[in-house]
């Protein structure tokens, strides 16, 4: 695999935080549901305004990996494989380090497999 600039990585980076707000954000459209027709247990509303916090925190994350992008200097280099080396998904990745994966199946799940079952 080869080196990747800093921005390219920090560019990446900042699009995955971005895109798992944007997942939070649908899960959180997806729990108002929850709310509608009966009282909020004092749990629920903890777990929402958790994935709340993490919503925001992942945008600023996203936020500051872009920033970190505008202020790299164009020969930082690091090594894309190292970086990703202990990432279970494979097309995360991919994504990253720009590489198609080549290791055995059972070291990377494809996206979408849940770890817990």
């Amino acid at each position: 695999m080869a080196d990747l600039s800093v921005f390219e990585l920090a560019n990446r980076l900042g699009a995955e935080a971005s895109r798992a707000a944007e997942f939070c954000d649908d899960c959180q459209e997806m729990s108002a549901g929850f709310f509608t027709g009966k009282e909020p247990t004092p749990d629920l509303i903890a777990r929402a305004q958790d994935l709340d916090r993490l919503t925001q925190q992942l945008r600023a994350i996203a936020t500051a990996l872009h920033s970190l992008a505008g202020q790299a200097c164009p020969d930082w280099r690091v090594a894309g494989a190292k970086i990703t080396e202990g990432i279970g998904l494979a097309d995360l990745a991919d994504r990253l380090d720009g590489g198609e994966r080549t290791s055995p199946d059972h070291l990377r799940a494809p996206a979408g497999d849940m770890e817990m079952f």
